[in-house]
This record gives C-alpha cells, sequence and structure tokens, in this order.
C-alpha cells in the first residue's frame, strides 16, 4: 500500500525523547510524588529482584542511563503501575500504537512466566546484604585499593557473598585469565599472610595484583636471613595466563598482602 502526501504520520524520534530525558524525568516525577527517597526507591527495586545501587538509579532519572525491559517493569510495579500506558500517559515516548504494543509486551513476559503481577512469587525469600566494593580494581597502578574513601556500598544477595568476606575488587585486566577475568567482582578477606598456593590481593611498589601467592629459595640468601640467621623464603606472584611471566618480590621492594581472594 503505498501513502499519499496526506497519508502521513510523524513517526516516533527516540533521539529527541531521549534527549528530553522523557523516562528519566517521568521515574523522577513518581518518586518524588510518593515522597520516596534514592535510598527508599532502590530498596522497592531489590525487593523485585532489581539488584542496583542509589547512584545508578540517579543516573537513569538524569538520563544517563537508561533501565532495561525488566528493570522498567519493576520500576511500573514500584508505583503500582499495571498498565504501561499510565507511566508514558503525559509524555511524547509512545504513541497510541507504541502504548498497545508496550501492554501486549508485558502481557507476553506474564505469560510466560518470567514476569508476575503477584510480588509473592518473585522469590520473596532472598535476603540481601551492602558490602564494600572497592572503585580501585586490582591491577590499577595505585596503593589506594584499600583506602577507606575508595569504596562503595552496593546490595548483594547474602547466598551469593562467601562467609568470611570483608569486601569485593575488581579484576582488572587478564592476567589471571581464564579464571578471573577483566571486570569481575572477587571477594576478599583481609589477611596478612598465605599459604604458598593460595590466591590474594596484593600491593606492590603501589600497585594492586591479584596473583596466586607462591615462595622460592632465594638466590641471595644472605639478603632473606634475619638478624637471627632464619632464611625467609622470596615472594613469588603467579599468574593464570601464561602470557604474563611471575613476578619476583625482590628484597628492596615495597610488598604487602592484603587479603586472600575467597572462592565464589
Amino acid at each position: 500500500m503505498k501513502y499519499g502526501k496526506s497519508d502521513k504520520r510523524v513517526c516516533y524520534d527516540a533521539g529527541k525523547a531521549r534527549e528530553r530525558n522523557e523516562i528519566g524525568e517521568k521515574i523522577k516525577e513518581l518518586r518524588r510524588s510518593e515522597k520516596m527517597s534514592l535510598k527508599e526507591f532502590t530498596e522497592k527495586l531489590e525487593q523485585r529482584g532489581v539488584i542496583t545501587s542509589v547512584s545508578a538509579v540517579s543516573k537513569w532519572e538524569l538520563g544517563q542511563t537508561l533501565p532495561n525491559a525488566y528493570q522498567l517493569l519493576a520500576v511500573f510495579d514500584c508505583f503500582g503501575i499495571a498498565d504501561p500506558s499510565a507511566f508514558f500517559a503525559g509524555t511524547n515516548l509512545l504513541n497510541e500504537e507504541g502504548l498497545r504494543k508496550a501492554a501486549d509486551y508485558r502481557e507476553d513476559l506474564i505469560a510466560s512466566g518470567r514476569y508476575s503481577t503477584d510480588i509473592s512469587l518473585r522469590q520473596p525469600d532472598i535476603v540481601y546484604i551492602r558490602m564494600p566494593v572497592s572503585l580501585v580494581p586490582a591491577s590499577a597502578g595505585t596503593g589506594d585499593i584499600l583506602d577507606e574513601e575508595m569504596f562503595e556500598y552496593r546490595t548483594f544477595p547474602a547466598d551469593e557473598v562467601p562467609d568470611g568476606a570483608d569486601f569485593a575488587v575488581r579484576v582488572d585486566g587478564d592476567s589471571m585469565s581464564p579464571e578471573y577475568e577483566d571486570g569481575q567482582i572477587v571477594w576478599v578477606r583481609r589477611a596478612a599472610s598465605l599459604l604458598p598456593g593460595e590466591e590474594g590481593l596484593f600491593i606492590l611498589n603501589g600497585n594492586g595484583y591479584i596473583k596466586q601467592y607462591r615462595e622460592r629459595e632465594p638466590a641471595d640468601a644472605a639478603a632473606y636471613t634475619d638478624s637471627h640467621g632464619s632464611l625467609h623464603p622470596q615472594p613469588v606472584l603467579v599468574s593464570y595466563n601464561d602470557a604474563y611471566a611471575p613476578i619476583v618480590v625482590g628484597v628492596n621492594d615495597s610488598f604487602r598482602i592484603c587479603g586472600k581472594i575467597l572462592s565464589r
């Protein structure tokens, strides 16, 4: 079917809608109408299976990022919105056809079992805890990895946090691949010493590392012999990726064991 000039309709412009931050502004409007703080809103989202942070939700409202489809459905539920058209009312985001498709999508999710309008069906027994996560990833070239000001608190399902964990840190780089991938969060228990073969978090000459700890007999025995005549082993930090050579810690290096990496 061909359209004449009089049949042309105005198409939805996603770029302009995003420039106006229509989704973010609507979320902020609903939150404020409920006199709900960002922290309270984040907690409500967590009850609905959306694990996020205050800063992440703030980015939604500012239009710096957008919630995905499942997160947006959780937003609807936080405010008791059963019909997507109630959320988009008063915005230029969706025309009548778009609203219909959004409603159909919601019904498809419900039918598939991936989303339920009954909150009692949404993993009611999950317990969440807040844990510190270092803002500085390991291997990021800084000794500030354990500075208290360099941590943020995030919420995790309690069963995903190993017993004894004190904090988490992100892996930077691929030196521990395939066991630990770039960007992955690992859990750490503070410790000043490790047994050979254990994985740890270290600071060597101001740089943070996640490596396997090993020891070797030092080539310069005198340098590793203390005043009591005891010979101490020389630390070696080993990567799982064969492309990275082991790091031998020298007697004049500034070296610190920060903690033990806990199993996931």
